[in-house]
């Protein structure tokens, strides 16, 4: 009879144990820091030539979620891709010039898990607004006056700013290993828009309280 007490008081706390460890988090926050990707189609505004810009910083991004239940939850993210710079050239005045461009904002994520103790996997979707702001500079040297007569908005023919916010579907996955209060994941983001698909491949630690 002692035997089979302690066998099942044993039990009982292994079911116990099993099921705290299956519990939901709860409130998290979180940091990240990975490798950012701007892109562009078009850039800057106003250009009269379609011109491509996809260049590639360190990003960060900081991250409040909770997790009602094992398998959903939601997260509320800040998200900066970095500030990258690259040389654009114009297909009329063949000048190239110095650019950067800049691509930061809120997200907010629906967030659906596959618990694999000790193990997350997790997909995610939903909106983020971005800002973009961009500069071309104008060419140091004389770029051809009578192309930038007739084309004056070609690049080089003078500076180029862009400023503007845009509200664009947000997705990504990844996998986070919990270590007790603390996770460590892993994950990549994409943002999807006209103007082109910044995304952003990141490590972060996650604190649940």
């Amino acid at each position: 009879m002692r035997l089979t007490g302690w066998m099942l008081a044993i039990l009982l706390g292994s079911a116990s144990g099993a099921a705290h460890a299956a519990d939901p988090p709860g409130l998290y926050i979180g940091a990240g820091l990975g490798r950012a990707t701007v892109k562009l189609d078009r850039f800057p505004a106003g250009a009269s030539n379609p011109v491509s810009f996809e260049e590639s910083d360190t990003g960060w991004k900081v991250f409040v979620g909770i997790r009602p239940l094992p398998f959903a939850g939601a997260e509320l993210e800040y998200v900066d891709l970095g500030h990258p710079n690259a040389t654009l050239r114009d297909v009329v005045t063949t000048v190239e010039v110095p650019a950067n461009a800049k691509q930061r904002g809120a997200a907010l994520f629906g967030m659906a898990y596959l618990p694999l103790q000790p193990f997350d996997l997790y997909a995610k979707g939903g909106i983020v607004r971005l800002r973009t702001t961009g500069h071309a500079e104008a060419a140091i040297a004389p770029v051809g006056v009578d192309l930038c007569i007739f084309v004056p908005t070609s690049i080089g023919c003078r500076p180029f700013t862009e400023d503007r916010q845009s509200t664009m579907f947000a997705w990504g996955a990844g996998a986070q290993l919990k270590l007790s209060a603390f996770a460590l994941r892993a994950d990549y983001e994409r943002f999807n828009s006209a103007d082109g698909a910044p995304n952003f491949l990141s490590v972060s630690l996650t604190w649940s309280f």
